[in-house]
């Protein structure tokens, strides 16, 4: 078990009469975090980023140089930054079968070289979970049938990531994505023995009283797992009128919405407007690439809207969110990452203290008072944590050179 941190404030007294280090610390999250509509550690809502995630089911019609759905968002992306500067990037949950196809493996590794998250979705794309209705084709698989469909398809992904290198974050991938979004309590214990860390399998916010203000933050499993929920769209802000929150949800005409291009951003930006406004739980599009192929032109399953008009949407969507100064567009894994240390905003629209500045100037900060010697900060990792409420005085006092500021006396205590 990791280590937990507890804090004791022993005294506040003036810097003049005692000489020590100021070290202001949080907890890392450890991956036990419980069911919560509220931002993690008691953050406020307007503190935290608005994380916004794609991630990209099946990959399998890709091709370098290609007018292929995956090629094409990674182009885009590649002329996008987020607010604060830093790179969008997205998530790939891909099924295996399709590395048959050479062109598509190698999209597969540019999409990785770019810093794109790569996560598992099964070797066969079968439907593995329990029947939930007359008719249904989900195969109910045992725990060792779910292991060898995720450890099929990880041995293959591990080892085309294997080397390449580029500038993504983690080289392992931990992330996965059930097909069709069906599963079963076998499938969480095949994930743990198979070292996964986060599922995105499971729906939640159909109850009439969910909407996009109150659904929940990612939250741990009883096995350990972190699940990354996927929400359904409120259509027309009418919470009774909901879709899964997937691009197929949108366009297929057996659910009846079959929307249209102006229908659908129109959809989304309402969707991410309402999450923005309430409890900025993370915003996660789930999509699929070969819809925006050019081998998907004119298909009866999106008759009202064409591939063009598709990207579109996306294009449209994704310039919208980065025009608004919290937003983040990252992969899952930076989410659980942000998730296990919850760092508040800042800068942006939040008017918290921009810490990282803060740290910089504070941290080599010194000066002689009498007899003493006083380092007020001895390592930029303060600058990763967020400051209570009670500190930001003494913080606002230290940044502006108020030498007879308190000192906060902190011992960190490690049980």
């Amino acid at each position: 078990m990791k280590n937990k941190i507890s804090i004791k404030l022993l005294s506040i007294i003036p810097t003049f009469l005692l000489s020590t280090s100021l070290l202001v610390s949080m907890p890392v999250q450890a991956d036990t975090q419980a069911y919560s509509t509220s931002p993690p550690s008691g953050l406020a809502a307007n503190k935290v980023p608005m994380f916004v995630s794609f991630g990209f089911d099946d990959n399998g019609i890709a091709g370098i140089g290609s007018d292929g759905g995956m090629d094409w968002i990674i182009k885009l992306l590649k002329t996008k930054k987020n607010p604060d500067g830093s790179p969008v990037h997205v998530t790939f949950f891909n099924t295996t079968k399709y590395m048959a196809e050479p062109n598509v493996t190698e999209t597969w590794k540019a999409a990785y070289r770019e810093g794109h998250e790569i996560g598992n979705h099964t070797v066969l794309h079968e439907k593995g979970g329990k029947k939930q209705y007359d008719g249904d084709t989900a195969l109910n698989f045992s725990v060792e049938q779910w292991k060898q469909k995720i450890n099929s398809a990880q041995r293959s992904l591990k080892q085309m990531v294997s080397g390449l290198g580029g500038n993504n974050e983690n080289p392992n991938v931990i992330g996965f994505r059930a097909p069709y979004l069906s599963y079963n309590e076998n499938m969480f214990k095949a994930l743990k023995a198979s070292g996964m860390v986060y599922d995105t399998s499971m729906q939640e916010g159909w109850a009439s009283n969910a909407n996009n203000k109150n659904y929940p933050w990612p939250y741990t499993l009883p096995t350990g797992i972190w699940e990354l929920n996927v929400a359904p769209f409120v259509i027309d802000n009418n919470h009774s009128n909901k879709v899964t929150g997937f691009d197929y949800n949108m366009w297929h005409n057996v659910w009846g919405k079959n929307l249209n291009k102006a229908e659908s951003l129109k959809l989304l930006i309402q969707n991410f407007d309402a999450r923005l406004a309430g409890n900025r739980a993370p915003f996660m599009l789930g999509a699929h690439t070969d819809y925006y192929d050019s081998t998907y032109e004119g298909s009866a399953d999106f008759s009202r809207i064409e591939v063009s008009q598709r990207r579109e949407v996306i294009e449209g969507f994704i310039d919208y969110v980065l025009e608004q100064p919290d937003v983040r567009i990252v992969p899952f894994n930076n989410i659980v990452k942000w998730m296990r240390n919850p760092v508040a905003l800042s800068g942006g629209s939040s008017g918290v203290l921009d810490l990282d500045a803060m740290a910089t100037k504070v941290n080599t900060y010194q000066e002689d008072v009498g007899n003493n010697y006083w380092k007020y900060f001895t390592q930029r990792s303060w600058a990763h944590r967020f400051l209570s409420k009670e500190l930001e005085s003494v913080a606002t006092d230290l940044w502006n050179g108020n030498k007879s500021s308190v000192t906060l006396v902190m011992i960190l205590i490690f049980n």
